[in-house]
């Protein structure tokens, strides 16, 4: 009669067996996924992982990666009979949310040449990258720059501040019941003087 010990060291036994076999035929895989956030992932089949570094048998398995603020990733991967392997893994950033205000409120603005329409502007979603952006707003001087939006759902806020393409000219007169003209448009005298664009 085979008593319970027996049973449980035939059990035992087996899967040293198993273990052992496992070990000795799987494969190091070495996972470089590039993120700013920690990853977490997950390969169909049996695996024994360390970190970003698996142990696996050859084989095709389906990788799947996520991280916040990121696209999940999902690759068919084939484990060759190499004993290390490394699979490079760059994350692409899920879009970020830009915030446009200018000073004075109501410039055009644009994005890569095309209108955004008068700030101030929220919520623009835009996937990571540089952006060329201009400003502009009658008596005042033109603005562009470039941004970097960093994505990963993330808020930006521009703000741009736009400066006078005009100046006050101060005059006096006799008799101090003038009217005065620029380019030969009448404009109002006021306490600091006339408003004169540049140029």
């Amino acid at each position: 009669r085979v008593s319970v010990a027996q049973i449980a060291l035939a059990v035992s036994g087996l899967v040293i067996g198993l273990l052992l076999f496992f070990l000795f035929t799987a494969r190091s895989l070495t996972l470089n996924i590039e993120a700013e956030t920690p990853p977490d992932f997950s390969l169909s089949g049996i695996n024994w992982s360390f970190g970003e570094r698996l142990l696996v048998r050859p084989g095709e398995y389906v990788l799947t990666v996520k991280a916040e603020g990121y696209h999940p990733f999902e690759q068919l991967v084939t484990v060759t009979d190499a004993d290390t392997q490394r699979l490079d893994i760059s994350l692409a950033p899920l879009p970020g949310r830009l915030n446009l205000i200018t000073t004075p409120v109501g410039a055009d603005t644009t994005l890569n040449g095309l209108s955004l329409g008068p700030a101030p502007l929220e919520d623009i979603l835009l996937e990571a990258g540089q952006y060329d952006i201009t400003a502009s707003l009658p008596r005042f001087q033109p603005w562009q720059d470039q941004i970097e939006v960093m994505g990963r759902s993330q808020d930006q806020t521009v703000q741009i501040a736009l400066v006078p393409d005009w100046a006050h000219v101060t005059f006096t007169s006799t008799p101090e019941d003038v009217s005065a003209a620029v380019d030969g448009e009448t404009t109002e005298i006021t306490a600091r003087g006339v408003e004169v664009l540049s140029g």
